[in-house]
């Protein structure tokens, strides 16, 4: 029986990686910027940059001691509760966005903790 658990939770987790999970989802078309934030955005980020190689991204992981991509930007945020890192890592993302013309697309990728990690108050 224990053999049947292990099997099955093994199993699930491979099943809810988040660089598998985005390969899945990407798009055909080159984006103009990727934006990545949330406690998933480097693995995500990663499997992006596979396809995507060149693409300039910003991403903003909580503190950890995972070693990002090269070749872009990471402002770091604060998780669980936000603070002045998380509110210039949201006003860079906003800033880099602005930039974009009408018809870029900006591949924004999102996982758990993104709303702490970004804060733009008013």
């Amino acid at each position: 029986m224990r053999e049947i658990l292990e099997s099955t939770f093994r199993c699930a987790l491979e099943g809810t990686d988040p660089a598998d999970l985005t390969r899945q989802g990407l798009p055909q078309q080159r984006p103009e910027l990727v934006l990545a934030v949330g406690k998933a955005s480097l693995q995500m980020l990663e499997a992006t940059l596979e396809r995507f190689p060149d693409v300039p991204w910003l991403a903003t992981p909580p503190d950890s001691p995972t070693t990002p991509p090269m070749g872009g930007e990471v402002m770091r945020g604060s998780h669980p509760l936000p603070d002045e890192s998380s509110v210039r890592a949201a006003s860079r993302a906003l800033e880099l966005a602005s930039q974009l013309d009408d018809g870029d697309l900006l591949l924004l990728l999102v996982s758990g903790g993104g709303s702490a990690l970004w804060s733009a108050p008013r």
